[in-house]
């Protein structure tokens, strides 16, 4: 992936990335600025095998060192993958057992802090692993419910408000 910015004006040039992510360590992040006779200057990063370490915002600053003018130019990297169910309970589930019944959820896609599932008429809680953040590409998380006996539940998984 490469972020570019390029700028003209009196001589005395520079140019300043600056970001809010945390990869000053990743490699490979790569940069160039070239200073031309013509009173421009352009920079250049490239971030090759681009990872969620680089996602933030990623601002190029080109200053002149005499009169402190400057232009900024930002960049938003953000991971986008569409929010998508991969597995949930048959709708027409039932047992007439008396142990526990165990149902889940599995989404995955990115962002997923804004997912929620709510349940109703319930004597257990609802939980959230968000391993699958780490673990797989794109991000999943995993809703369980566990229904006591013969426990009916009216649930909904909601994208936001």
């Amino acid at each position: 992936y490469t972020l570019t910015c390029s700028g003209s004006g009196a001589p005395y040039l520079d140019v300043k990335w600056t970001t809010d992510s945390n990869t000053t360590e990743i490699e490979p992040v790569t940069s160039n600025t070239t200073a031309e006779a013509d009173h421009r200057i352009s920079s250049t990063i490239k971030i090759g095998n681009i990872s969620l370490e680089h996602l933030g915002t990623w601002t190029c600053k080109i200053f002149n060192k005499n009169f402190n003018n400057s232009v900024t130019k930002t960049y938003a990297l953000q991971y986008a993958y569409r929010v998508s169910v991969q597995q949930f309970p048959a709708l027409d589930y039932y047992t007439s057992n008396t142990e526990d019944t165990e149902f889940q959820w599995v989404l995955q896609g990115w962002p997923l802090e804004q997912v929620t599932l709510e349940c109703e008429n319930v004597s257990s809680t609802v939980t959230r692993n968000e391993s699958g953040y780490i673990t797989f590409i794109p991000p999943r998380i995993v809703f369980t419910l566990v229904l006591r006996n013969e426990d009916v539940a009216t649930c909904i998984l909601k994208d936001g408000e």
